[in-house]
């Protein structure tokens, strides 16, 4: 990607002309180009290389997404199985929480369910990823995964939105209008 300042447009140092910042790294990109430090007014592009050939494309600044909004993109992508459904869904649980550092209540969510309820297996196979095993395979997972893979997604999502009711309701809805 690259920020262009063009010469009629104002500069935060009038001794730049034009700027152009390339890089791969999303995080940088925003910090450099989104903070407008350089430039007060940009424009974004996107180069891509596809076989032998570049293409060069004026894009939205909305449209650069990071990490955490690409899970929220995912999630909503109708081809996605349900155990990478289920991994996306906990990281970004567990992102949430440790970003408004709400990590200790997230099983507080199951004190209103039945555990005879259907949907208490994906509670709790939702919340045990956070907890454990995160990274790793655990015994219990084939228990939990097996069940999960041939769940209905609707189910899935709609328990992921209740979970959400508890830990950020308004933050839900705002990620899942922009991203779905």
């Amino acid at each position: 990607s690259s920020d262009v300042c063009s010469s009629d447009l104002e500069f935060a140092d009038p001794n730049i002309e034009q700027v152009f910042v390339l890089t791969h790294n999303v995080y940088f990109y925003k910090e450099v180009s989104l903070q407008r430090v350089i430039c007060k007014d940009i424009q974004h592009y996107r180069i891509k290389k596809n076989n032998q050939y570049s293409s060069i494309e004026l894009i939205n600044e909305n449209t650069i997404l990071n990490d955490y909004e690409l899970l929220w993109e995912e999630i909503n992508n109708e081809e996605s199985n349900n155990v990478s459904l289920l991994n996306n869904l906990r990281r970004i649980i567990e992102s949430y929480l440790n970003f408004v550092g709400k990590q200790d209540n997230v099983w507080d969510c199951l004190k209103e369910i039945d555990e005879s309820e259907p949907k208490f297996y994906l509670y709790a196979a939702l919340l045990s990823q956070i907890q454990e095993g995160s990274h790793k395979v655990n015994i219990n997972d084939e228990m939990y995964f097996e069940r999960i893979k041939n769940e209905n997604k609707e189910v899935i999502m709609e328990v992921f939105k209740n979970l959400f009711k508890d830990i950020g309701e308004e933050h839900y809805n705002l990620m899942m209008e922009k991203y779905q």
